[in-house]
């Protein structure tokens, strides 16, 4: 059983309403197409696209959106923005990934602890706010998506705690 880190961090606070956005689903498909650019004597090559279809729950209601990319979490990352109407960006080009053992993820439920989980922290910026989205799963690919759709809860997610 997977789980989006936002239920155990500590930027949701025992009393708080859940967060705004909620991961649902994603379904990504990798295939190649015919590189048109590519002139005729160089030969035929095939360029690698991937469609992600992606669920997310706003305030309570599914948002479903697809897009393609450059690749699994490059077309994730387009179909979140898309669903959710945010700009929110990746800053630099390297993502961390950590390869943890069970018994060191904060989501490993008892059977889980043999399992090897992977952890995505996720460096994103909308408008002048940098933030850092966090996500565990056995599927580095679904901690991407955790850890995006976390980085927008901490965004444009969170309530205002004037408003509390």
């Amino acid at each position: 059983m997977y789980r989006p880190v936002y239920k155990k961090t500590s930027h949701v606070r025992k009393g708080q309403p859940m967060p705004k956005y909620k991961a649902h689903s994603f379904l990504c498909i990798t295939g190649t197409k015919p590189d048109a650019d590519r002139d005729a004597a160089e030969g035929p090559r095939n360029s690698v696209t991937t469609t992600a279809n992606v669920v997310i729950d706003i305030d309570g209601d599914k948002h479903v959106e697809a897009s393609t990319g450059e690749g699994p979490w490059n077309a994730i990352a387009k179909a979140i923005q898309k669903a959710t109407g945010t700009d929110l960006q990746l800053i630099g080009d390297e993502i961390p990934v950590h390869i943890m053992n069970g018994d060191e993820a904060t989501t490993a439920t008892d059977e889980d602890k043999t399992a090897a989980t992977g952890r995505v922290e996720l460096p994103l910026q909308v408008n002048d706010e940098e933030v850092t989205g966090v996500g565990e799963s056995r599927n580095t690919t679904e901690a991407f998506f955790f850890a995006f759709v976390d980085g927008l809860n901490k965004a444009l997610g969170e309530p205002d705690e004037e408003s509390e």
